[in-house]
């Protein structure tokens, strides 16, 4: 029974599993009947977004081609990068004629300016001859008025002598000698008396006054004459660098107008004829109008063409992967149907696998005596308890037996025993009985021998004694054993009957025939022990893992429970087969552009050159900056502000070789001075004293006038203070350098308070404090 048991159990937990598998796959298959329902209607939809966007892809493509014919058309045969060369071109030729303009206005203006000029000096040198007869006619009567007042002061001098000597003329009388001459005779008394010194001294004041005035007539007409001559050279001066000018203009004139193209070609008079060159400039520019249009025309239809391009790429790809999501819609509803048949080939063989399992339940059930039950977990619990208490009386009987053969053989061997002491007993007996014959050892023994051989007899009397008294004991003891032996075996013998009376065996044969095989229970006792030793085996592993589970538990290392990490794992696996489902739709798009790539490489070479060229462009942008110029114009400046730097460090070597003007590294129009003197450190320029700061600004200021020279002749320097910062050398340093430009022709004016400036200058204009508030004068 114990083995149908086993079987039985094993066959019962099959059926329970195949009945669970048969509901599981039920499930399974309507939930899969379900989702294939969905996927079908998902697949009617994508089937239609499939469509829709090949159909947009066509409208697309179609409208690329529109948009690309209408730019063929537009272009006739060029690009637009030829196109954009020649607008680049035509504008080149507007700015040459522009030029060209620009050159005929300055030299009409340059003409206008030497006709000017020209009727200017010659009205001056009429003006100079004019006034150069009028300063000879001022000197030529000034110096006839100023003999008459030599004349007129003469005589005066001496009428105020002759006036003098009245009181001697009165002393003097006729007939007596003058004490001067020694006359005796006194004529012109009379007439020396009638002297009138106030008139002549009259006279004399009013030739003084006419001189004055004279003097003062020619100093106006010179100082007139003298800014006729000056402005006479500058008149000839402006006259000579017009004709310089004119030269210049000539040259480049020349040059200019053998770059521009036109019929009939310009020649070097053609400067006169401003409409002329006006009606060629609008030419070009009308022109310049058409290529711009032209131009704008055809960069619209590239962008047009762009812009179709990247919507028929857009709608090929949205194309693409719809065809991807829809062939990976489709291979899922074959794989759908092919877990669905394979759910079904399951189910029908879990179906015949409990028909037959039930059968065999039925067959085996029947045989021993039993119906199949409903449920088989009380009806195998019964007859678990039933096979538990057959076992635990076939122990009992083993047992039994085993005490009943164990009793069995003590009693023989008591039995044995006992008979070995009777005899013994009776042959001691015997002996005693027959001393002489019980001696088997007596001899005859000397005189002198009997006390040892009394000694011996008495000591085995007492051995034989105690061996008896032993004897006598055992024995007792071995009767009093088998008395218990045979209870026992009474006591076995009842329970065994007892035993086998209840159980379900009809007799002791019967029980015999029950019994297990010897290998048969060696067998089932080896598998009981590696069974057992699995057990082991598992419960340590079991405790291994809950005291892992314990240790996790106590680290806490999420708050979740199991129920939740379980729905967790089950929402990542959802997401993981999105995922996946993604993946290979993404992978198909990315095979798909490799294939669209490798069919478009002439389009990559035509992208990378134009590529190119917009880098070019990309870069130009770059250096001009924004659409304002700021960084092209800083740009600029920075190349003038270099050469500015270049130009005021030479100047200042001369004036002082400590300092030197660099650009800061910042790269924006700032300066700093390096000081050669403290290991060529970079300093601020807020930190120079007064001194070095007026040098250094003397440096850029003799730096910007030679920057400017080469196109307008800066011939006067004029410094307005900032020497009375200067120390003495320092002070003798900017004088020496001053000094070296006006011994190189600049005139240098210097506007300052300074004393020691006044012993190094020789030619000044000073103001001094008139008189009144407010009024001063300029003294030469």
């Amino acid at each position: 029974m114990g083995e149908r048991l086993g079987s039985w159990r094993q066959q019962f937990d099959q059926r329970h599993r195949l009945q669970h598998n048969l509901v599981t796959q039920q499930q399974a298959l309507q939930a899969l009947k379900e989702e294939q329902a969905a996927r079908s209607r998902k697949l009617t939809a994508q089937s239609a977004l499939v469509d829709a966007a090949a159909l947009a892809k066509t409208a697309s493509a179609s409208a690329q081609q529109s948009a690309q014919a209408a730019q063929d058309q537009r272009l006739a045969g060029q690009t637009p990068a030829g196109l954009r060369a020649l607008w680049q071109a035509e504008q080149g030729h507007l700015n040459r004629w522009q030029q060209l303009e620009a050159l005929a206005k300055q030299r009409r203006e340059l003409a206008t300016q030497q006709a000017t000029l020209a009727a200017d000096v010659q009205h001056g040198n009429a003006k100079i001859g004019t006034q150069t007869a009028a300063v000879s006619a001022l000197r030529e009567e000034y110096k006839t008025v100023k003999e008459q007042v030599a004349d007129k002061q003469k005589l005066l001098d001496q009428e105020r002598r002759i006036q003098s000597l009245d009181a001697h003329r009165l002393a003097l009388q006729p007939g007596e000698a003058c004490p001067l001459c020694g006359a005796v005779e006194h004529p012109a008394i009379d007439a020396y008396q009638a002297l009138d010194v106030s008139a002549t001294a009259a006279t004399l004041k009013l030739k003084q006054d006419a001189l004055e005035k004279l003097k003062t007539q020619g100093e106006i007409a010179s100082a007139a004459l003298a800014a006729s001559n000056a402005r006479q050279t500058e008149r000839l001066n402006s006259q000579e660098k017009a004709a310089q000018h004119i030269s210049q203009w000539q040259t480049v004139w020349t040059a200019s107008i053998s770059l521009v193209k036109t019929t009939p070609a310009l020649t070097v008079d053609d400067w006169h004829s401003a409409e002329h060159l006006a009606g060629g400039q609008q030419t070009v520019a009308q022109a310049l109008v058409q290529l711009a249009n032209d131009l704008q025309a055809a960069e619209t239809g590239e962008q047009t063409i762009q812009r179709a391009q990247a919507a028929a790429n857009q709608s090929a790809q949205a194309l693409q992967a719809a065809q991807g999501q829809l062939a990976l819609m489709r291979q899922a509803a074959e794989d759908s149907q092919v877990r669905q048949t394979t759910l079904v080939q399951t189910g029908q063989t879990n179906q015949e696998e409990l028909a037959t399992v039930e059968a065999s339940l039925q067959t085996t059930l029947a045989e021993a005596g039993y119906a199949l039950p409903a449920d088989p977990k009380p009806w195998l619990q019964e007859r678990d308890g039933e096979w538990q208490h057959w076992q635990q009386t076939q122990r009992q009987l083993q047992a039994l037996a085993q005490a009943i053969t164990r009793q069995q053989a003590q009693c023989d061997a008591t039995q044995t025993e006992a008979s070995s002491w009777a005899q013994r007993w009776t042959d001691l007996q015997a002996r005693a009985d027959q001393p002489a014959m019980a001696s088997p050892a007596h001899k005859e023994v000397a005189a002198d021998e009997l006390p040892a051989a009394l000694a011996a007899c008495t000591h085995d009397i007492a051995i034989l004694t105690q061996t008896i008294a032993a004897l006598t004991g055992r024995h007792a003891q071995a009767e009093a054993a088998l008395a218990q032996q045979r209870a026992a075996l009474l006591d076995a013998e009842g329970a065994w009957h007892t035993a086998l009376n209840a159980s379900p065996f009809a007799d002791a044969p019967a029980f015999e025939v029950a019994l297990l095989p010897e290998p048969e229970r060696q067998r089932l006792s080896a598998l009981k022990d590696s069974l057992n030793a699995a057990q082991q085996r598992a419960n340590a592993l079991l405790q291994a893992a809950r005291d892992k589970q314990t240790q996790l538990e106590v680290q806490a290392l999420t708050p979740l429970a199991a129920e939740e990490i379980v729905e967790q794992m089950e929402a990542l696996e959802a997401q993981r087969s999105a995922l996946s489902e993604q993946i290979g739709a993404q992978r198909a798009l990315l095979t798909s552009d490799a294939q669209h790539r490798q069919n478009q490489q002439a389009l990559f070479a035509q992208i990378s050159e134009q590529t190119g060229e917009a880098d070019i462009w990309q870069r130009l942008d770059g250096l001009i900056g924004s659409a304002r110029g700021d960084k092209f114009r800083k740009f600029a400046q920075g190349l003038t502000l270099d050469h500015l730097l270049h130009l005021a460090n030479r100047h200042l070597a001369r004036l002082h070789g400590r300092y030197l003007l660099r650009r800061k590294s910042t790269g924006e129009l700032e300066l700093d001075i390096v000081d050669a003197w403290q290991g060529d450190v970079t300093r601020d320029t807020r930190t120079l004293s007064g001194g070095e700061g007026f040098l250094v600004s003397l440096a850029l200021a003799l730096a910007l006038s030679d920057l400017v020279s080469n196109k307008t002749s800066i011939d006067s320097l004029f410094l307005d203070e900032g020497f009375g910062s200067l120390d003495g050398d320092t002070l003798e340093i900017a004088l020496t350098a001053l000094d070296s430009l006006n011994a190189s022709g600049k005139m240098i004016g210097i506007i300052s308070h300074v004393e020691a400036l006044k012993e190094r200058i020789p030619a000044q204009i000073r103001v001094e404090k008139g008189g009144g508030i407010g009024h001063s004068r300029l003294v030469v």
